[in-house]
């Protein structure tokens, strides 16, 4: 459901034609002759490629987003925080300690990381909260707004816009979906980071 959900996110874009374009501007620029390769600090050498992936990335998420495509990345999203429920309440009833990748407090994992006792109950703490912001019942800050209202990403991916990078920086685009409401706080994943003491994006890849 995870990488479902990514590859959705994705494609709701447009990124082959964005990569496609970049590729054949490439092309181009080589028939009409590079700069010589040196050592010298020019634009060429220093950010190319920089600004071809910059120009990759503008050009994917410009224009309409497909509908379809943004709400099965959220279904998605949602379904990985259920298996993640379903699998923390399995964990506990396993009484052998073989090949384990995902410990319970009785076990050692096989990957020769160490599991705090209390690290399921607090992934289980952000996945609540990233479950709340999926379907609307908790807001995303805006730095537009104030404490009372943010960004419903609900209904960001129920309806998508017509992506402008102008409009989405200064906020324009957005708005439709700016509304008054409780905020996310990240409180959890503050814990969660925190208990980990640095290594929280490891055990977020781990966990899943």
């Amino acid at each position: 459901h995870l990488l479902a959900g990514t590859a959705n996110a994705v494609l709701a874009t447009h990124p082959s034609e964005a990569i496609a374009r970049v590729l054949a501007s490439r092309e181009g620029f080589a028939e009409l002759g590079l700069p010589a390769p040196n050592n010298e600090f020019t634009f060429s050498n220093q950010f190319g490629d920089v600004a071809d992936m910059i120009a990759m990335f503008v050009m994917a998420i410009e224009g309409p987003l497909d509908p379809a495509r943004t709400r099965a990345a959220r279904d998605h999203l949602l379904a990985t925080v259920e298996d993640n429920r379903r699998f923390w309440s399995l964990v506990p009833r396993e009484g052998d300690n073989d090949r384990e990748w995902i410990p319970n407090k009785n076990q050692q994992s096989a990957t020769g990381l160490p599991f705090p006792p209390e690290i399921g109950p607090m992934w289980l703490m952000v996945l609540a909260d990233a479950e709340k912001v999926l379907q609307g019942q908790l807001l995303i800050p805006h730095w537009r707004l104030g404490d009372g209202a943010g960004f419903d990403l609900h209904a960001f991916l129920q309806d998508p816009p017509s992506v402008d990078m102008v409009g989405l920086i200064q906020g324009s685009s957005l708005l439709p979906y700016l509304r008054q409401g409780p905020l996310a706080n990240g409180q959890s994943l503050q814990l969660f980071t925190s208990y980990l003491q640095g290594d929280s994006a490891l055990y977020m890849v781990v966990l899943n």
